[in-house]
């Protein structure tokens, strides 16, 4: 005749205990795996140049070159960046795009430390960036609001919602107040106006947003170099006038800004003491 034993309280622990540590166990290789396989990180980049011709083209190109030496030090991954001069009324209000330059990240460079990139790769990308705007071809006006849409078009195909991808759209302005939409040109002067400004506020908030910006962050540059037209030289907008405007026609306003400078100098790292000439050093070398 067979006897059962009571199970003893000590070995229903320790199975306890031994489960507990397989879970915890799974859940930590788990972790590490997703860790492992986790994407990396892509920028998509939009910039577009005004080619308006209240600025000289050496001065404009400078501001692109500075812009691509921010984008190199902000973005340690794989990064796209497409430069476009703002269209006219012949394109339909459409940027036209001057090209795109790819710079790759290898895994193991991104897995060292301590190295920023390599510094003839950044240069190369500098130099293409610089050959790419100096295609540009001035024109007497330019649409703003229609190249601000174009670029979103563009975008459209980039899964922009995923984590490890960013968008971006650069606008190195000239003449916000210029814009070639005729109802944002319309509020504009409105909001230039001290006598209609108030009741400017009141129909901003009524605006249906035309540009789907979701996920992507628009910022727009260079405000405090414009040359403004009569009769924007007797009420100048200032940076947060242009935002109360602009920003209702976004989808995703609170990811619109407005900046005077568009980026500071930036050195790129040299492997040899004879850098590479660029636009940067030849204005310092004719000061």
């Amino acid at each position: 005749m067979n006897r059962k034993y009571p199970t003893s309280p000590g070995s229903m622990s320790n199975t306890a205990i031994g489960l507990l540590l397989i879970v915890s166990l799974v859940a930590i290789l788990t972790y590490f795996y997703r860790l492992e396989v986790a994407p990396p990180s892509i920028t998509y980049l939009m910039l577009a140049v005004d080619p308006s011709g209240t600025i000289k083209q050496h001065n404009r190109c400078l501001d692109i070159e500075r812009l691509g030496r921010k984008f190199l030090a902000d973005n340690q991954g794989e990064m796209h960046l497409t430069l476009f001069q703002l269209g006219s009324r012949t394109t339909g209000g459409l940027p036209i795009r001057l090209g795109t330059i790819t710079r790759q990240r290898s895994l193991k460079l991104l897995e060292s430390t301590g190295q920023e990139g390599d510094p003839n790769q950044d240069r190369a990308f500098l130099n293409k960036l610089g050959s790419f705007c100096q295609q540009v071809k001035p024109q007497k006006t330019s649409q703003v609001f229609g190249g601000l849409q174009g670029m979103i078009n563009n975008l459209s195909g980039i899964n922009c919602q995923l984590e490890h991808i960013h968008c971006s759209i650069w606008l190195r302005g000239d003449g916000l107040e210029e814009g070639g939409d005729l109802n944002l040109m319309r509020r504009l002067k409105q909001m230039s106006n001290p006598k209609s400004r108030g009741l400017l506020h009141t129909k901003l908030d009524k605006i249906k947003s035309r540009i789907n910006n979701k996920n992507i962050s628009v910022t727009i540059c260079g405000t405090a170099n414009r040359q403004l037209h009569r009769p924007w030289r007797n009420h100048p907008l200032s940076n947060s006038d242009l935002l109360e405007v602009y920003r209702p026609e976004f989808k995703a306003p609170e990811l619109v800004s407005i900046q005077s400078e568009c980026a500071p100098f930036i050195e790129i790292p040299t492997a040899a003491s004879d850098a590479t000439t660029t636009l940067e050093g030849e204005r310092n070398g004719q000061e």
